[in-house]
């Protein structure tokens, strides 16, 4: 069984990079959203652009995780993680929530290898959580103790 920790402060500069570094111990998978409705500037396109020799899948989506559509789609890429990809992720951004269209793609989100969610992320809401097994949990407070102060169990 998971729990689900909030994300109460905003994973910044080194605590962005902590948390990406640890997340990559337990996904293989991460996604982002281009959503249709909103323009994308340069910086976005070179991103998806570096992105693009590790994309797994790319489909249009009314719903992710942390998020459900009503009346309109989104193009929905999936990409495996690995060092190369896990080098752009950090050195794209410095806060967690910067994963915001026009200037990124949206929405980070890291996937298990069952492509079950691991970190989540709500950008425009400035919101995101962690959903842990008991194990991953206490990992995360031994070897990241820093990032144990952003979160706590959504009871």
């Amino acid at each position: 069984m998971r729990n689900i920790y909030n994300l109460y402060r905003e994973p910044q500069d080194s605590n962005y990079k902590a948390i990406i570094d640890m997340t990559s111990k337990f996904a293989s998978y991460f996604l982002v959203v281009i959503r249709y409705s909103v323009k994308m500037n340069k910086k976005a396109e070179i991103i998806l652009n570096a992105l693009r020799p590790f994309i797994e899948s790319s489909n249009d989506c009314n719903e992710w995780p942390g998020t459900k559509l009503t009346n309109e789609f989104a193009l929905v890429n999936v990409y495996n993680l690995n060092y190369k990809s896990l080098e752009i992720i950090k050195g794209s951004v410095s806060n967690l929530y910067d994963w915001l269209q026009p200037s990124l793609p949206e929405d980070i989100c890291f996937l298990r290898a069952d492509k079950s969610p691991f970190l989540v992320t709500i950008s425009h809401e400035k919101d995101g959580y962690l959903e842990l097994y008991q194990r991953e949990y206490n990992e995360l407070i031994n070897t990241y103790p820093e990032l144990g102060k952003l979160i706590n169990i959504n009871s």
